[in-house]
């Protein structure tokens, strides 16, 4: 194979490995979409909780510790 052939083999080796990698992006980034939108709508399911124990008439000692159970359970 001659230096000019090697060359553009490489090129399109590397033309193929920017177009998949172009491809993995945009898919993390459509899931990394999604993920942020379930994150706000259960951030918004754990506010309404807390508003209707707070109606029920829990007072902030007993919400607090609801409200820390789910951050130790959201964590890493």
């Amino acid at each position: 194979m001659s230096n000019g052939a090697l060359h553009a083999r490489e090129r399109e080796d590397l033309s193929l490995h920017v177009e998949r990698c172009a491809e993995r992006y945009e898919a993390v980034s459509v899931e990394i979409g999604a993920l942020r939108a379930q994150t706000r709508r259960i951030e918004t399911a754990i506010w309404g909780i807390v508003a209707v124990l707070l109606a029920l008439g829990a007072g902030g000692a007993q919400v607090l510790p609801v409200l820390r159970a789910l951050a130790q359970g959201a964590g890493p």
